[in-house]
């Protein structure tokens, strides 16, 4: 079994629909065939010769990017899960698969202890490991997370009602319409404008593309650091002592700090910048998506956040620091210099 069969096969949603007809008809279709629902897959991405050649550096951030999943979503769901929808997938799937590798390189790969006769190897190291935990923590839990528990809540709500007013039709003769009002284009709205709020708390709306460049440079940086320590390693062959630093590889790694200090401090003063500023989903005249989160919030007393909310960046500022940190000066070898300039 391959990472996608292993993963539909043990998800929550695969072993609640066990016991339905339906999910039998289809289990023995799977059995015949080897195809996920949808014919999910990985496939090639068609990329640029300038994203090629980022791709071909084993240790760039873009090493992965010529991955993809590819789907054909089946009807009625295809009414939903547009090819619009597909794109913005799509869009999430590279950012957090940059994230899941970032997280594999600080908990693997960076110096537990940092390097011999560079002290501030070990302070590079726990703040980039506090960093790259902190954006995951943030884009999963509250980007991905809240977001998508909102859009059950809406669907789940919907569900009831219209269980509710099959049940109230059969025993009193009302007409349809009394308790749901909404069709499937409310419901693809309301799948569109969780994906565009997905978006935004991911950075990855159009007009967040110099705050995800900040990003993807501190990333770099991050990279850069675990490759020259990596390289570092195996020159000692191995040794049970490694041996120290030179001098210029020594330099090399504190400028390094500095740099991902300074471009922190950066990352942090923009993301200031944003908040109060709200995503700009909820504004579309396309409609529909906003009321059925709007009824499930009722329903819920209030629980299913408005389309109108802004943003959560302070959510990730809090978990980046508590106390001024990345905006204090920082001492090196190289001399005490102010972080993020004057």
């Amino acid at each position: 079994m391959g990472v996608l069969s292993e993963s539909y096969h043990t998800s929550q949603l695969y072993h609640s629909t066990k016991n339905q007809a339906a999910f039998k008809q289809q289990e023995k279709r799977l059995r015949e065939t080897p195809d996920l629902p949808g014919n999910l897959s990985f496939s090639i991405r068609l990329l640029s010769n300038e994203e090629i050649e980022k791709c071909m550096d084993p240790n760039s951030l873009y090493a992965l990017d010529f991955l993809r999943l590819q789907y054909t979503p089946p009807p009625p769901l295809n009414l939903v899960m547009t090819t619009s929808a597909l794109d913005k997938y799509d869009q999430c799937f590279r950012l957090l698969l940059r994230i899941v590798r970032m997280l594999f390189v600080v908990n693997h790969q960076l110096p537990r202890h940092g390097l011999p006769g560079v002290w501030e190897s070990k302070s590079f190291r726990n703040e980039a490991h506090h960093f790259v935990s902190a954006v995951s923590s943030y884009f999963f839990d509250s980007g991905i997370g809240e977001t998508w528990t909102a859009f059950e809540a809406a669907l789940n709500g919907l569900e009831r009602r219209m269980r509710a007013e099959d049940a109230s039709s059969a025993s009193t003769n009302s007409s349809f319409g009394s308790l749901v009002t909404e069709g499937l284009e409310s419901v693809r709205a309301a799948h569109e404008e969780c994906l565009d709020r997905i978006l935004f708390a991911l950075l990855l709306r159009r007009r967040q593309a110099q705050v995800m460049k900040l990003l993807e440079e501190i990333f770099e940086t991050i990279l850069a650091f675990a490759k020259r320590a990596n390289d570092h390693q195996l020159s000692g062959g191995g040794a049970a002592t490694v041996q120290r630093v030179s001098p210029d590889e020594a330099r090399e790694i504190r400028e390094m700090y500095m740099l991902f200090r300074s471009k922190v401090n950066v990352f942090m003063t923009v993301c200031r910048g944003l908040l109060g500023k709200r995503g700009g989903y909820g504004s579309r005249k396309a409609g529909g998506g906003s009321s059925l989160f709007a009824a499930a919030a009722a329903e819920k007393g209030g629980f299913v956040r408005s389309s109108d909310e802004e943003n959560t960046i302070d959510r990730l500022l809090l978990k980046l620091e508590m106390n001024g940190y990345y905006s204090a000066p920082v001492a090196t070898d190289l001399g005490l210099e102010g972080v993020g300039g004057s």
